[in-house]
């Protein structure tokens, strides 16, 4: 389901398209859809890191999710240069529609030293990512 098509839509606060991907700003979430057959690696981020710091403040916590929509690939090794250097994001959510994603999730998973799940739902991956981003909300997710 891509995320326009959710009942959150309506929360986004900024959406920041670039050459691959396009993401979309929440009060305390980023949620990503990077394009069909893309190459996603860290100075792909770049831009988006900067826009993040900028909407966000540099000491925010924030959570992240992967909405995985389309095919793609990754460096998940550029995961542990991201986190040494912007240590904002208090969780990660990969959201996988098929077998052959969430596998790739897995061994993703290994490489991100944060708070990471997977799900197959988007909206009960922004409940999951909510409850870490809001110390508040109830934590049974």
């Amino acid at each position: 389901m891509n995320f326009l098509d959710t009942n959150y839509a309506e929360q986004v606060k900024k959406t920041l398209e670039l050459p691959q991907a396009t993401f979309y700003f929440l009060e305390d979430l980023i949620i990503g859809e990077i394009d069909e057959g893309s190459h996603y690696n860290m100075k792909n981020a770049l831009p988006l890191v900067k826009a993040a710091k900028d909407f966000y403040g540099k000491n925010a916590q924030i959570g992240y999710i992967s909405n995985r929509v389309n095919n793609y690939t990754v460096s998940p090794r550029d995961w542990m240069n991201f986190y040494k250097e912007n240590r904002y994001l208090k969780a990660v959510a990969l959201v996988c529609y098929t077998p052959t994603k969430y596998s790739k999730g897995t061994f993703e998973k290994m490489f991100i030293p944060t708070q990471t799940k997977q799900f197959s739902c988007l909206e009960t991956a922004i409940l999951w990512a909510r409850t870490k981003t809001r110390p508040n909300l109830d934590k049974s997710l």
